[in-house]
């Protein structure tokens, strides 16, 4: 047990308070499930990570052991997870070890079925000079490595575009010389 045994006053009405608007909004089974995904990773040696996001303010997630993170010693908000008056599903964002992932999937789909299973992806975008530096310091070279290699690209302009309107109309009057200079092209319309 996470809190002991008797569990104290404070936790238990915390407790209450989350499962009072975890089961009315039918998220029961969800919790149960996430809970039972992040189990079997920690008993079959899957590293699994402490937690983070808003989940991490819910104290039944981290007394099921879906976090790692107590939330009253670290002052989270359940509020920020999970609110009745935003019915959105809760969002527990997991992190496996990438090489242990095809167990993970596998795992999902043969306990809970290929019809429930689907795969989830987020795409981000990174500029040049971040994703070299990135780069390098995942590769395990020296800071300085990186660096140097930025220094060397191509100096790119860091100019706005033009505040013209698509429809050529200039939008103030400082755009509206843009505009009859010819400055306010195709390219740097808005």
């Amino acid at each position: 047990m996470r809190y002991g045994d008797p569990i104290p006053d404070h936790v238990m009405e915390r407790f209450e308070t989350e499962m009072k608007i975890i089961g009315p909004m039918g998220f029961s089974s969800y919790f149960l499930v996430v809970a039972d995904i992040c189990k079997y990773a920690r008993d079959n040696g899957i590293p699994v990570g402490p937690g983070r996001g808003s989940a991490t303010g819910s104290i039944v997630a981290y007394a099921t052991r879906i976090t790692e993170l107590c939330p009253l010693e670290h002052g989270l908000l359940f509020e920020r997870f999970l609110n009745p008056e935003r019915i959105n599903p809760p969002d527990v964002d997991l992190d496996f070890d990438d090489r242990q992932r095809e167990r993970m999937v596998r795992y999902v789909t043969e306990k809970y079925g290929d019809e429930y299973t689907a795969m989830v992806n987020t795409f981000g975008r990174i500029k040049a000079k971040n994703a070299i530096k990135d780069s390098s310091r995942i590769l395990g070279f020296p800071f300085s490595h990186g660096e140097r290699i930025v220094k060397a690209l191509p100096r790119t302009s860091r100019a706005r575009p033009s505040p013209c309107r698509a429809s050529g109309t200039p939008s103030t009057p400082g755009t509206a010389r843009l505009a009859k200079s010819g400055r306010c092209t195709r390219t740097n319309l808005m």
